[in-house]
């Protein structure tokens, strides 16, 4: 408990605190400048130029990082969109992407998709794909 409030409390001085989530152990704070989960003793600290995309898994958002790193929090992808700065697009209702990571758009039967450095399989983005 302690290791975590020092966390809270340095990442209060450093940034602003956006939001608090606690879920089934685990701790989900959002700063101004990255996303802070604490887990069984251990606590990540995701800056937002780090995470490629969010994705559902439901019941759980997968947060996957440029290092492959796959961290799961329970919260809704709106909730996370609205914290998230302005590089990151709401592709289709189960993604959330980093801009800053797209490297091809291409239409295939109809169908548009983005792909990602450092992830395999491009994600398909409708019509109604929004910024943040």
């Amino acid at each position: 408990i302690r290791v975590i409030l020092n966390v809270v409390f340095r990442s209060l001085f450093l940034n602003e605190l956006l939001k608090c989530n606690y879920y089934h152990g685990i701790i989900c704070i959002f700063t101004s400048e990255s996303v802070i989960l604490y887990e069984r003793k251990r606590i990540h600290a995701l800056k937002y130029e780090e995470i490629i995309c969010i994705t559902t898994d439901r019941p759980y958002l997968v947060i996957t990082t440029v290092e492959s790193l796959q961290m799961f929090i329970q919260m809704s992808l709106s909730k996370v969109g609205e914290l998230l700065p302005d590089y990151f697009c709401l592709c289709n209702q189960s993604t959330i992407i980093n801009l800053t990571y797209a490297y091809l758009y291409e239409e295939h039967n109809g169908h548009f998709f983005v792909s990602l450095s450092a992830m395999l399989e491009p994600f398909e983005v409708l019509e109604d794909a929004r910024e943040i």
